[in-house]
């Protein structure tokens, strides 16, 4: 029920006094809407506050993890790569508990595949450059041979030995034996399977060899002697005109052979 000047005289209350409680219950009112208002609606320098808090945590854990994530892949790049040894990565990323690695270590992974690919290519082109694939005594294997499901058997390999396949169709080419190793193209050919023995000192050498090839790819490759634009001009040296063949002539010429024999 309303409180009124009708409902007051009723109860016999007239005059100044029925004002002074029609005054009171206003203001009553009055503060009690006040009140539902401020309730209903958020403070808003609380709400401004709330909102950049959350963005700071938000932007401090994207961080956090950013930073995680570069630290893990500088490690990955940095360990060393042993050429020949095969399944590096795999090793450093074993889960004991039998659980995934995560993207960590699959980016550890991913850089050192990439890496010992790397490295296998220049090394292929080495041993084909100095014309030594160093076969081992009886490493010679013809025969016929069958390719199925990417895969061919060869029992006279060990785990870590570097091979050639040669006269086949579509996989031509060296290869490090072990789980790792690519799978081939499906096929039945009539040649032969040389089992190597690179020593370590020619797959140290590959290995720098790729180094620097990275490093000087951009300059050997471009046809100038020399550029000059934007502020920036260099001179192609020594370096670039002779390839990594010049560069490290004297270190592989003990390696040498005049023909390819094996």
């Amino acid at each position: 029920m309303a409180l009124t000047r009708k409902f007051l005289k009723a109860l016999e209350i007239e005059g100044d006094k029925a004002e002074q409680i029609i005054e009171a219950h206003a203001e009553t009112l009055e503060g009690l809407k006040t009140s539902l208002e401020r309730a209903q609606i958020p403070n808003p320098p609380a709400a401004r506050y709330r909102r950049k808090h959350g963005t700071f945590q938000k932007g401090r854990i994207g961080m956090a993890a950013k930073e995680n994530l570069a630290t893990d892949t500088l490690q990955s790049i940095k360990m060393p790569v042993s050429m020949g040894g095969g399944g590096a990565a795999s090793g450093a990323c074993a889960d004991p508990g039998g659980q995934s690695p995560g993207p960590r270590c699959e980016i550890m992974e991913r850089e050192v595949l990439e890496q010992e690919v790397l490295e296998q290519e220049v090394l292929e082109q080495v041993l084909r450059h100095i014309k030594n694939w160093f076969v081992l005594p009886g490493g010679a294997h013809p025969g016929r041979y069958q390719v199925r499901g990417g895969e061919i058997q060869l029992d006279f390999l060990a785990r870590g030995q570097y091979f050639r396949i040669l006269g086949s169709v579509f996989n031509d080419g060296l290869y490090l034996w072990g789980p790792d190793m690519p799978l081939l193209e499906d096929e039945e050919f009539s040649g032969a399977v040389w089992a190597l023995g690179v020593p370590k000192e020619v797959l140290a050498l590959a290995g720098e060899i790729a180094a620097w090839r990275e490093k000087y790819r951009e300059t050997a490759e471009s046809p100038y002697a020399s550029e000059s634009f934007g502020g920036y001009s260099y001179s192609k040296g020594e370096a670039g005109e002779k390839g990594w063949q010049g560069v490290f002539r004297a270190r592989l010429n003990p390696y040498r052979k005049l023909r390819e024999i094996g």
